[in-house]
């Protein structure tokens, strides 16, 4: 397929045709289809595929990198809530199979794997921070999984040890593919493992 086609069949992915002004959620749609397709995600493009200026994108999402946080950000959200129906537990264990869900996924992530090759240092920024958007999210949701099974006292002692957990868990996920290496998998399980286990001690001593 030539660049052209391929150009055209994103743009009808956006939804925006000729007599219509694109909005924030068209171009959004655009850059997640871009990604997916396995194409870069240029600023550029977008604001000449979407006929609008490249200001107006910067105005809409601050920068390419917030742009691309929040392509990833869907991504995760639509993974999650997946993971969510398809899972038969709950609680701790709703957990346990969400993130081996994620890792198992990564294998076929091949738009992930192509932006992390193509852009590692900012890849790993969006996936992996402690302050980005994607590793707040997997916080809040872990957190909203183990109140299954906790009260809400106890879940607030945990979000400490939750959010070094995922940090952690992410860090190694991401930077294995990164390095070409394929993310251990039993060493992520038992450190969500580690984890459940030592909240269960402490909701039997508070107990």
């Amino acid at each position: 397929m030539s660049h052209e086609s391929q150009t055209s069949a994103t743009s009808q992915q956006s939804g925006v045709g000729p007599f219509r002004r694109a909005t924030p959620q068209d171009a959004l749609a655009l850059a997640t289809a871009t990604h997916l397709a396995g194409r870069r995600v240029d600023m550029g493009t977008l604001a000449s595929e979407l006929s609008v200026a490249r200001a107006t994108l910067y105005r809409w999402f601050g920068s390419r990198e917030q742009l691309l946080e929040q392509v990833l950000l869907g991504r995760i959200e639509t993974f999650i809530a997946q993971a969510r129906e398809e899972s038969h537990g709950s609680g701790d264990e709703r957990l346990l199979d969400t993130i081996r869900r994620i890792v198992q996924a990564s294998a076929r992530a091949a738009p992930v794997r192509l932006f992390i090759e193509r852009e590692p240092t900012l890849a790993l920024r969006i996936l992996a921070s402690e302050h980005g958007e994607v590793h707040r999210y997997l916080v809040e949701e872990s957190l909203r999984d183990l109140a299954g099974t906790r009260t809400p006292a106890q879940v607030r002692a945990l979000r400490a040890r939750v959010d070094a957990t995922l940090q952690l868990v992410t860090a190694l996920l991401w930077v294995s593919v990164a390095i070409g290496e394929e993310p251990p998998a039993e060493r992520i399980e038992s450190l969500v493992a580690e984890l459940l286990d030592d909240g269960a001690a402490g909701r039997r001593r508070r107990g």
